[in-house]
């Protein structure tokens, strides 16, 4: 009987380490994410999680190898790795106040091609419509009755969303969301959670930063966990929450019981 070979990750990280000065924020941290899945990466405050994900979209200078599809990215800079389809959102935002949010998601719908000339189209008051596929995206995303307004009106999960719709519309293969939760309420981080499910179903794969564990535990098919820029468990949600590493590593803060997430 013929063995078949198991599919190659999309990401594979492998010995990733970032130093600032005399301090090493990421000490060799290896992780796969499988093609079509949705990886969470949880740990307390100061753990790494912004570094990681800065380090593997070029960032932060960093050694070790980064690996994407039949790609190596790691020696590659910012903009080469977005074209490649690797997009990213950002703690405080990648989105321009003075602009509306259907300007906003078109730069980030040219973001791998000619995003310059849609930027300057926008800026010199000749804005380019959105292709259908980013049009069936901002419809998904709730964002339709805004789409007129200046990001600088909206609320905070609004404006959280306004992020998550720029990256996406770049149509990227994998991305990397860094607190997406922030500034949402419980319903609206329950049904965020559901908008991730469907774009995962759609053919994007995610990694996903957040400390909103319900969110987390809910989406996620696996999840690594960084303590002090390391990796200090990896594995199927459920397990991860009870490993004994974890719970002591969010000692004082609160993270809820496999029995509270059921």
């Amino acid at each position: 009987m013929a063995q078949t070979t198991p599919e190659r990750p999309l990401l594979q990280v492998t010995d990733l380490t970032v130093r600032y000065g005399g301090v090493v924020a990421l000490d060799k941290v290896s992780l796969s994410v499988p093609r079509g899945s949705i990886v969470g990466l949880i740990g307390p405050n100061g753990a790494g999680k912004t570094t990681l994900v800065d380090a593997l979209t070029g960032f932060a200078r960093s050694t070790g190898e980064v690996r994407f599809g039949d790609a190596r990215l790691d020696r590659e800079r910012p903009h080469t790795r977005a074209r490649r389809g690797l997009a990213r959102t950002f703690q405080a935002g990648n989105i321009f106040d003075d602009l509306t949010v259907e300007e906003n998601i078109l730069i980030g719908e040219r973001r791998r091609s000619a995003w310059l000339s849609t930027a300057w189209a926008i800026l010199s008051g000749r804005p380019e419509r959105p292709r259908p596929e980013t049009a069936r995206l901002v419809e998904s995303l709730n964002l339709g009755e805004v789409l007129q307004a200046q990001v600088a009106e909206l609320s905070e999960g609004r404006r959280k969303l306004v992020s998550v719709a720029q990256a996406l519309a770049s149509g990227p293969e994998l991305v990397l969301l860094d607190e997406p939760a922030a500034g949402l309420d419980s319903s609206e981080s329950a049904w965020l959670g559901t908008q991730l499910r469907a774009v995962r179903d759609s053919g994007v794969t995610i990694l996903l930063v957040d400390h909103d564990m319900d969110l987390v535990m809910s989406v996620c098919d696996h999840v690594v966990v960084l303590d002090f820029g390391k990796v200090i468990a990896n594995g199927d949600p459920r397990t991860v929450l009870e490993d004994p590493k974890v719970v002591a590593a969010y000692l004082g803060s609160v993270i809820p019981t496999v029995e509270e997430l059921a």
